[in-house]
């Protein structure tokens, strides 16, 4: 989606120069994404979790957990996938920090007289775009963690 919406960006340079096309649309197109991403994301390790916990209680049924490997209740798994998850949230958080810095790297590039003239825009942009990265960087803060 990121690249989609750069791609649009560099496209309009040339539908812009006969038009009074307003370009400063496509650059909010990177807060929708940015938030799009958090959310799926955010939904994605709800669900991880909550399955997590279901299999946890199943592993502990009747104590199987203390006679065969358990990968939900055992300190040793749980605290390794836990910190591989982690690299994942890591990674999204520095991919929309990155795209949306592209995105207003770009803009700035192809339109300079109307960048000063876009605050309101790359506020937002750069806003939404901190407050996702910073959620996916607490992702891990809602996963699973052992009872």
């Amino acid at each position: 989606f990121f690249i989609g919406l750069l791609a649009a960006l560099i496209a309009s340079q040339n539908a812009s120069k006969s038009s009074g096309a307003h370009i400063e649309w496509i650059l909010l197109g990177f807060p929708v994404a940015s938030s799009t991403f958090a959310f799926l994301n955010y939904k994605y390790e709800r669900i991880i979790t909550n399955l997590r916990q279901y299999l946890s209680r199943l592993e502990q049924h009747n104590q199987a957990h203390l006679a065969l490997p358990s990968y939900n209740t055992d300190v040793e798994w749980v605290s390794s996938n836990n910190h591989a998850r982690r690299f994942h949230d890591y990674a999204c958080a520095i991919l929309i920090l990155a795209c949306n810095s592209i995105g207003i790297s770009a803009f700035y590039v192809l339109y300079p007289l109307r960048f000063d003239q876009s605050y309101w825009v790359l506020a937002i942009v750069t806003l939404v775009a901190l407050l996702t990265a910073g959620l996916h960087w607490f992702l891990p803060k809602f996963g699973y963690k052992l009872d």
